[in-house]
């Protein structure tokens, strides 16, 4: 019984740690998206008052990329790829 609780309580400080990582990385990639492209537009500006769909399009993609790059890379390294 104690080793199943030891198990159970590692496995949730990995996800937990996995957790902590992805969302840190996504808030640096979303920190180095707006430093690069933030200059020549105000993000606010084109999505909302332009109401410009190419910005809002590129940017959720860009946002849906940066989601998916870890999940994938967690599957892999856990099908052994």
């Amino acid at each position: 019984m104690n080793e199943l609780i030891m198990s159970a309580l590692t496995q949730a400080g990995v996800i937990t740690v996995e957790l902590l990582v992805g969302f840190g990385l996504f808030w640096i990639g979303q920190f180095a998206y707006q430093k690069l492209f933030r200059r020549r537009m105000e993000l606010n500006v084109e999505l909302f008052v332009k109401d410009n769909p190419a910005v809002a399009i590129a940017l959720v993609s860009y946002y849906f990329g940066m989601f998916m790059c870890p999940g994938f890379s967690h599957l892999c390294l856990s099908l052994n790829y």
